[in-house]
């Protein structure tokens, strides 16, 4: 029976897979007519049927994931492919009966309900069920809910019509960007590794860091940017940059907790770096209907000053932990050289984005660099032979279904969205407490993200607070794209926010270190991350940093214009992470950390105003002048002072 259950398990894995290739693929640029005409289901398949299986596949490679007894699996799994049998035979009624559901629509919408709220419960918790619940039960009770929440309220079978049989609820823009983008750049992300891409990315850094105290954190930092995949979560980047680097950090002098800390930091700002995104980003697309290279250009600017952040802290930290310097693997030159041909598929993936292609398109495209120039290693273990290529294919299915889950499971919550209006409700909730003023309407915002991230993970965190916070934002002026970029950043911030970071958890376990501690090491390093969305909501001036003006056409700003607010944003952000470090030319003293802390923030956020402006080039120059005496240079300067003063006169 077990070998049976894993050949079903790995089977519906790869089958994810192929359907949603099946579906996106140009099938008919590679067929003859005559091919294509025998193919039992001719692609693109009509968008009910395709989400249909889609889902189902989900859901039941989600029976046999979690559920581990025989007698608990066999239900489910009927549940799961007798609601599509019922979908397919009813398809020419079904499609246009959501508003008046017979009871057999409404038993067989509520079992496939049911079994989605096992799958999520399974994959992602009980905060995110109890959280989807709740939707479903605010939509039924509106009626009995207190002003602004209350509305006429929805009985069940309508709720059940509006969710299961329409593309506004679990078959609607989740779902399908789960189907035709999400699963198929976990496909590619799993090709990449095994064609031995992340130990070409590991060789890279290692090759470019040297010797120095500051060499082990710099490359766990770029290591996270490299490898850090589209999985969704930090948690996944973190587990495998983890073994890469604990060795050469505990060497140098790290603590535990502060190595790991480092680490989930990374892992976090890998969800949302460029080209290879997190799930969010491709509901962000489909949510404003901007290409993904809009997308990609938008998120540029706020990842690179992450990782600025990053780079900057763990270089002055180390000299404030007089780390010890460590030898990273000796790598040769040529040997990188030689493994150029793992970023011929990114280029791919741009470069047909740019000519103006789909998304679909462009990540097929790039699916078949990986297996086509794996054969260009020396290493044969890096080759995708079909039997490999399966088999990571199968990797790709599994590592999918959780994210697969969450994606359906936000479904209920978009459906209650638009089914009763809650988003415009809530947003006016914020305009009101904000009383008209932007900077406080950012603040609220960002803090309402960040309560909601707490207990679900990005996705969903994503979704929710994109539906309240976009149009109270929209109402202050700030156009959407700027504002869902915002809700995006705070949502991918939560992975680390305490007093539940998942990211940091994962780090503890592999370094062995105290997970709460561990938890307040990585919001310490990526506390200047938290300002930086302020930067480009704050004022129209920094709205500049995204760099685009208009994303649905690709048109970007003035490049003049975009300067001063960029090199005020790089100015800000190292400041910020030299007083995390607590380190300059020296160790900085409290009063110092809060002079850069205020100066880093106030030369972000108002980049055009020449107050504050002047006001932090003030503070800087005074901790300059302090940092300055406390070094050998300073000392000597008032060693000769002293003696100057000391000498008779006359």
């Amino acid at each position: 029976m077990m070998d049976a259950r894993k050949l079903l398990t790995d089977a519906l894995a790869a089958a994810l897979v192929l359907w949603s290739l099946y579906s996106v693929a140009p099938i008919n640029l590679v067929l003859p007519d005559w091919a294509i005409q025998l193919l039992p289901l001719r692609p693109p398949v009509e968008t009910y049927k395709f989400r249909w299986v889609h889902l189902t596949l989900i859901l039941a490679l989600a029976a046999l994931t979690y559920t581990k007894s025989r007698a608990g699996t066999l239900p489910l799994l009927l549940l799961a492919f007798g609601g599509l049998f019922y979908q397919v035979s009813q398809f020419d009624r079904f499609v246009y009966s959501a508003a008046t559901p017979t009871a057999i629509d409404v038993i067989v919408g509520l079992m496939t309900v049911g079994l989605l709220l096992y799958a999520v419960l399974r994959s992602s918790g009980l905060a995110v069920t109890l959280l989807l619940l709740f939707f479903m039960v605010y939509a039924v009770t509106g009626y009995y809910w207190p002003e602004p929440f209350t509305h006429k309220g929805y009985s069940f079978e309508r709720l059940i019509g509006h969710l299961y049989m329409t593309l506004e609820g679990i078959f609607g823009v989740a779902i399908d960007v789960s189907a035709t983008l999400v699963i198929l750049f976990v496909a590619y992300g799993a090709l990449m590794d095994a064609s031995g891409a992340s130990k070409f990315f590991m060789e890279l850094v290692y090759l470019s860091m040297g010797r120095s105290p500051s060499a082990a954190g710099r490359a766990t930092v770029l290591l996270t940017a490299l490898i850090g995949g589209p999985q969704g979560s930090g948690v996944a980047t973190t587990l495998s940059v983890g073994p890469l680097v604990k060795e050469y950090l505990l060497r140098a002098g790290y603590p535990r907790e502060k190595a790991a800390g480092l680490l989930s930091a990374g892992g976090m700002g890998a969800v949302i770096s460029p080209p290879l995104l997190g799930a969010a980003a491709f509901l962000m697309m489909e949510f404003l209907r901007i290409p993904l290279i809009s997308v990609m250009v938008l998120v540029l600017v706020p990842t690179l000053l992450i990782y600025i952040v990053l780079y900057v802290t763990v270089w002055l930290e180390a000299k404030a932990l007089d780390l010890k310097p460590v030898e990273l693997p000796r790598v040769e030159a040529r040997k990188v050289l030689r493994g150029l041909y793992h970023l011929l598929s990114m280029v791919v993936l741009i470069a047909v984005l740019l000519v103006g292609r789909s998304p679909g398109m462009a990540i097929t495209s790039a699916i078949f660099v990986p297996i086509d120039t794996s054969f260009l290693s020396r290493d044969r273990s890096e080759w995708l032979t079909p039997r490999r290529l399966i088999r990571t294919l199968v990797d790709g299915g599994k590592s999918f279904l959780p994210v697969g889950c969450i994606l359906a499971g936000v479904g209920i919550v978009i459906g209650v969205f638009t089914l009763t209006g809650l988003g415009l409700k809530l947003a006016g909730i914020i305009v009101a407490a904000s009383g008209g003023v932007r900077e406080v309407a950012v603040l609220l915002s960002g803090l309402a993200v960040i309560l909601v991230g707490l207990a679900v993970p990005i996705t969903a965190s994503y979704v929710v607070t994109a539906a309240v916070v976009t149009p109270a934002l929209a109402a202050l002026g700030i156009p959407p794209h700027v504002s869902h970029v915002f809700v995006f950043y705070y949502s991918v911030l939560s992975e680390v926010s305490p007093p539940i970071g998942l990211a940091p958890m994962a780090a503890a376990s592999i370094f062995g270190g105290n997970p709460f501690r561990t938890m307040m090491e990585a919001w310490r390093y990526t506390l200047p991350a938290f300002i930086i969305p302020f930067f480009f909501t704050f004022t129209a001036d920094g709205e500049r940093l995204l760099l685009l003006q208009d994303p649905r056409n690709v048109v970007f700003f003035d490049p003049q214009g975009a300067i001063v607010p960029l090199t005020a944003s790089i100015v800000g952000v190292v400041l910020l992470s030299a007083a995390i470090a607590g380190h300059l030319f020296a160790n900085l003293s409290p009063t110092e950390v809060a002079a850069l802390a205020v100066a880093g923030s106030m030369i972000g956020l108002y980049p055009e105003n020449q107050l504050a402006v002047l006001s932090s080039l003030v503070l800087i120059a005074g901790v300059l002048s302090v940092q300055i005496a406390k070094t050998r240079v300073g000392a000597q300067v008032r060693h000769r002072l002293e003696l100057s003063l000391s000498r008779p006169r006359g």
